[in-house]
């Protein structure tokens, strides 16, 4: 193919803010924000998203990021969109870049097995696709040295026998939800309400809202006629001639403030929150100081419409307490009566060692008095 010539079903839709929007949620693996803006943009599997000739799209990018949940969501996308002309989901899964990379190709360059196995499971691909340097897959592979992805693919290879085309697996496909739930439901939008008293404080103390294409609050905002949304004049295409989220057509930009809510929010961190965070919190103590003070008055009330009960239980805790003090009463005299016997046996204890020591003395004068005697009779003799 012609490098100056376009791949088959390529379109050029979106306005280049969108794409860069698009491209960023791909970058950051967002499968809702990419979700949301094909479903409120009407985007295209197969529009190109990077700068105009490059030829990448959104499924290119989710391979080189690694993105495989959006690789699958896209694949799903496209196959739902074409399902009546498979070749054109076919022409889109190998569409190729300015450089004549195909999403395969994209894969085995940067080793991206995990996608890999999502292309292979869902089929449509030219496994034997040349680029602009007459490089297929393997050996696109084996000069970006992507272990990885050549051994994978070439056993994917040898199980589809050599064959140059990898069929569609339509039994893949049944597991897919219709086109209307993939996307999810489109954005209800309310009817417009009157600014009442309760955004006052939203319009005072909120900041902005992002403009729902560049999503930056930066700069002059204006609002949807129809629903309110912000959108900065610049990011407002001429194409854009219906509402992205309500898909009214009579869709014009105007700087009232329809909807606060939607125009405005409160940051978690400013002082109106802080302040409203300690009102309720002082809220809170004082209902609690105000519980403790009925139960206080609920007693109160209690004692002065039932007062033989309260008489009743002031009886109880004066026996309760005759009774501790005869308990201990018992107790005393148990211990004195102990330390009387003791004083008595240490006493009679005494008395017999007294007594004892009298008759050692005594026996002792007699042996003395008899010794004497004798002494005084061997000298007379």
């Amino acid at each position: 193919m012609n490098n100056n010539e376009r791949p088959l079903y390529m379109t050029d839709q979106q306005h280049v803010s969108i794409k860069n929007n698009l491209y960023h949620a791909i970058k950051r693996n967002d499968l809702e924000k990419v979700r949301k803006m094909i479903r409120l943009f009407q985007i295209e599997p197969g529009e190109e998203i990077s700068t105009f000739g490059n030829q990448w799209t959104p499924i290119h990018y989710a391979i080189f990021f690694k993105s495989s949940k959006i690789l699958e969501f896209l694949i799903q996308l496209t196959y739902l969109k074409n399902k009546n002309n498979i070749e054109k989901y076919i022409q889109i899964m190998n569409m190729p870049t300015k450089s004549g990379h195909s999403p395969l190709m994209v894969g085995a360059v940067y080793d991206t097995v995990d996608c890999l196995k999502i292309l292979f499971q869902y089929g449509g691909l030219q496994l034997f696709k040349k680029d602009c340097s007459a490089m297929d897959c393997i050996k696109l592979a084996i000069k970006y040295d992507s272990k990885d992805a050549n051994d994978f693919i070439q056993d994917k290879i040898a199980q589809n026998n050599f064959q140059e085309f990898l069929e569609v697996n339509l039994d893949a496909f049944k597991q897919v939800p219709d086109l209307k739930t993939l996307l999810h439901q489109r954005y209800e939008v309310q009817m417009p309400e009157e600014l009442v008293l309760q955004n006052r404080d939203i319009l005072l103390y909120g900041e902005p809202i992002s403009c729902i294409i560049c999503l930056q609050n930066t700069g002059f905002l204006k609002y949807s006629n129809c629903c309110g949304q912000p959108l900065h004049q610049h990011c407002h295409a001429e194409k854009i001639i219906q509402c992205p989220l309500c898909k009214s057509n009579n869709f014009y930009l105007i700087s009232e403030v329809l909807h606060p809510n939607r125009a405005f929010t409160f940051n978690p961190n400013s002082d109106y929150i802080k302040v409203q965070q300690d009102n309720t919190q002082n809220k809170q103590e004082n209902n609690l100081q105000q519980t403790q003070l009925n139960s206080q008055q609920n007693g109160l009330i209690q004692h002065l419409t039932n007062p033989q009960q309260d008489e009743n239980s002031e009886n109880q805790q004066l026996q309760l307490k005759e009774n501790i003090n005869c308990k201990l009463n018992t107790v005393n005299k148990d211990e004195s009566s102990n330390n009387i016997n003791k004083d008595e046996s240490s006493n009679s204890i005494n008395k017999d060692e007294s007594s004892n020591n009298l008759d050692k003395d005594e026996s002792g004068q007699a042996c003395n008095i008899i010794n004497k005697e004798n002494q005084i009779n061997n000298k007379n003799q």
